[in-house]
């Protein structure tokens, strides 16, 4: 941590506070807003069947002004695209709509025809021992039971189906299984599946790569593995359909690579996977908001993070992805950033560092005294003088003559490499050096002649 004192102090906190908030202020603001999860319309705009429906469906449980459009819209999208006339009944209750009775008891008889049909089938494959044939039973039945709603019996006949599928087969009944397990919220139940394909797969596109770490960030994210729920959203990379998704959008790799990556790793590896990522810059490229985050804090602009992050909350509580983790993620990102901020001094003033940072002097005080119990801050915190106090001396100057004998070091070796390098050009032999009590090169054995 550096001299801020009451006063000196105070002002160059308060100076890059101000500074701060002008680079923030001078972002361009996007025509629309980025990371839109809060509204209907832009649901509806990004996804469709399953995906369409979880996502209308978490939103009219956190948001009542949306609840009745939101269930009104997912009760239609599963009538029109699956056969779980439980959750079509449950919807229409929450949108304060009477279901379609023909419908629900139509869909009744056909469900239970095709479900005898389809296990008289996989019967007769298995009695007749054709490994393709009962392979496309067992993806037939598991795709069966998720189109009427149970996740559980969908996931289990896909795990049965990969005994018997080839390795051309496999991307796909992991894609598929992955794909349920999503939207059920079920997604620890097929991490294993993901991970020996991933490890193993010869025949997965880019695309299928990427929905497969996708759903493995999720899985993480949602266990509230922040670091390995980065590791996968980055992997993912700018390969997902960024049109209309049945799964994850790629705008939800790209918002969740960027708050699992302030959250859980430090600056200097965060700033390496996502400034320095030519994926993470194409993933993140139409999220402009999320690629301010990452930007802001690569440059040290703590205040527009902090800022950043209370601009998006709104919607982002609305989202069935990051919502439940939201908190949780916002308070790491917080503490991280306060670290950050806070470090380089050897003594802070709370009220200059709360004016940089955009936070409550008392939400800034627990923030520290939290980093503090966990041994992430080596310092102490002055309450009665209100300033943050370091446990260590002043660090900058040895990190800065550290830093000048490292480039000059560096400097050496550069011009060593261009002289050997021309030396080769223009021709130029060099006998290598002799041992002066010998008078042999430099690692002959005595007696040998050169």
């Amino acid at each position: 941590m550096a001299h801020v004192a009451s006063a000196s102090g105070a002002g160059s906190a308060s100076a890059a506070g101000e500074g701060a908030a002008a680079s923030g202020a001078s972002r361009p603001e996007s025509s629309a807003p980025v990371v839109d999860r809060s509204s209907v319309e832009g649901i509806k705009a990004r996804y469709r069947g399953n995906a369409l429906i979880e996502r209308l469906s978490y939103l009219g449980e956190v948001a009542p002004a949306s609840r009745s459009s939101a269930m009104a819209l997912a009760a239609a999208e599963s009538k029109a695209v699956g056969s779980n006339t439980g959750l079509y009944a449950s919807l229409c209750e929450a949108a304060g709509t009477d279901p379609d009775a023909e419908w629900v008891s139509a869909t009744k008889a056909r469900v239970h025809t095709r479900q005898e049909a389809l296990e008289r089938e996989l019967n007769m494959k298995l009695a007749a021992q054709d490994r393709d044939a009962i392979f496309e039973a067992h993806t037939a039945v598991a795709k069966h039971f998720a189109d009427i709603g149970s996740p559980k019996s969908s996931i289990a006949s896909f795990m049965r189906a990969r005994e018997y599928c080839t390795p051309s087969q496999l991307v796909s009944n992991t894609t598929d299984a992955a794909k349920v397990a999503l939207g059920a919220q079920q997604v620890s139940s097929v991490e294993g599946i993901i991970r020996s394909t991933l490890s193993g797969a010869t025949h997965a596109t880019p695309q299928d790569h990427a929905l497969l770490h996708a759903v493995m960030g999720a899985a993480r994210l949602q266990r509230g593995n922040f670091a390995g729920a980065a590791q996968s959203f980055l992997a993912a990379g700018p390969a997902l359909d960024s049109s209309v998704s049945d799964s994850i959008h790629r705008d939800d790799v790209a918002v969740a690579a960027t708050l699992c990556s302030l959250a859980a790793m430090d600056r200097s590896r965060c700033i390496r996977m996502t400034q320095e990522s030519i994926d993470f810059r194409r993933t993140v490229a139409a999220v402009p908001d999320a690629e301010a985050l990452a930007a802001d804090y690569a440059r040290g602009q703590f205040g527009a993070v902090i800022r950043g992050l209370d601009a998006i909350e709104p919607s982002l509580t609305h989202d069935a992805l990051i919502g439940p983790q939201w908190s949780a993620l916002k308070h790491s990102i917080i503490s991280r950033v306060v670290s950050d901020a806070v470090a380089p001094y050897a003594r802070a003033s709370i009220a200059a560092m709360s004016k940089r940072l955009s936070l409550p002097e008392a939400q800034l005080s627990d923030v520290v005294v939290s980093l503090i119990a966990r041994g992430l801050l080596p310092a102490r915190l002055d309450a009665a003088g209100g300033v943050i106090v370091a446990r260590y001396s002043e660090q900058r100057p040895a990190v800065f003559a550290e830093a000048t004998a490292l480039a000059e070091r560096m400097a050496r070796e550069t011009k060593q490499t261009l002289l050997r390098a021309s030396m080769e050009q223009h021709h130029l032999a060099v006998k290598p050096p002799k041992n002066r009590r010998t008078g042999l090169p430099v690692g002959m054995a005595e007696g040998l002649e050169v």
